[in-house]
């Protein structure tokens, strides 16, 4: 796996002037990734991925509004994408609690949105270039050498949020069989709840401030194993990185409906494919 991430890196250097530095980036976005997933994990009733449940699509919308619309610098669209994702995670998985299948529709919904606005900005922006619509879900697409400053930042602060969910993981696997079995920690369910989003808000805006949609699939390949070692975690960094590398690549050479149309289908299919054959609770038998 080391290999073939040394190996993307490589050619996006090598053939597309793709500064090595990306895959210092991708690495704190992979770190930020797996936080996300674990803290997931704890939410039993939100199998489906990011880009699924329009989590991706909120993200898009809040760095077009704020970066594009507003012109706001890189370090206060940070700022705001943190801010609104935590919102989000508050009230979507919070206050709404949605089930499986409103988190699917809810997501459609908001992908619908999202293409009906970036078709308004396309006819009636002529600002708004491909370009400015690729930086919309790869953020990251363009390296510039001043972000190198955000770098320590960030991954101190994803080192940080991975420590502390080491240190809480027996709390988070009771919390995710839900009240009835968080009674023995004696640990107020509701805030505990609480503070998981809203930890999960802040890993979701630090991985999809570097990484963007492209990481949507790799939740897929992740297997929900209680007695997860370090080198699970590293195996799952690295997969993610070599996977965001490829997404990366494509897009130089790819228009950005085309990426979406590739991002879409590969987290799509894992979807289906995981979902193949499963009896859900809500399905009847005529």
């Amino acid at each position: 796996m080391l290999t073939l991430c040394t190996f993307t890196t490589g050619a996006g250097t090598l053939f597309f002037n793709i500064p090595a530095v990306s895959i210092l980036w991708h690495l704190t976005g992979a770190l930020f990734f797996l936080v996300f997933i674990r803290l997931r994990q704890a939410g039993h009733s939100r199998p489906s991925d990011y880009i699924q449940s329009g989590e991706a699509v909120y993200g898009s919308l809040v760095i077009i509004f704020v970066r594009h619309l507003a012109g706001a610098g890189p370090y206060l669209t940070l700022i705001v994408l943190v801010i609104s994702f935590i919102l989000f995670e508050l009230y979507l998985h919070g206050f709404l609690k949605l089930k499986e299948r409103e988190l699917l529709y809810s997501g459609i919904f908001l992908t619908m949105l999202f293409f009906v606005f970036i078709l308004f900005l396309e006819l009636f922006d002529g600002s708004f270039s491909q370009t400015a619509m690729l930086r919309s879900f790869i953020p990251r697409e363009i390296m510039q050498s001043d972000d190198l400053y955000a770098l320590p930042g960030l991954a101190v602060t994803g080192g940080f949020l991975y420590i502390l969910l080491k240190l809480v993981s027996p709390e988070l696997s009771l919390l995710s069989h839900g009240r009835h079995y968080f009674k023995i920690t004696g640990i107020d369910f509701n805030r505990t709840r609480i503070f998981a989003l809203i930890a999960g808000g802040i890993a979701a805006s630090g991985f999809f401030s570097v990484l963007g949609w492209t990481a949507g699939a790799v939740s897929y390949l992740l297997k929900e194993n209680p007695e997860r070692s370090y080198f699970d975690d590293v195996v799952l960094i690295l997969l993610c990185v070599f996977y965001t590398q490829s997404i990366l690549l494509f897009s130089q050479i790819l228009s950005p409906y085309l990426i979406l149309l590739v991002i879409f289908s590969l987290s799509w299919g894992m979807y289906l494919y995981t979902k193949r054959g499963r009896i859900r609770p809500y399905d009847r038998i005529a």
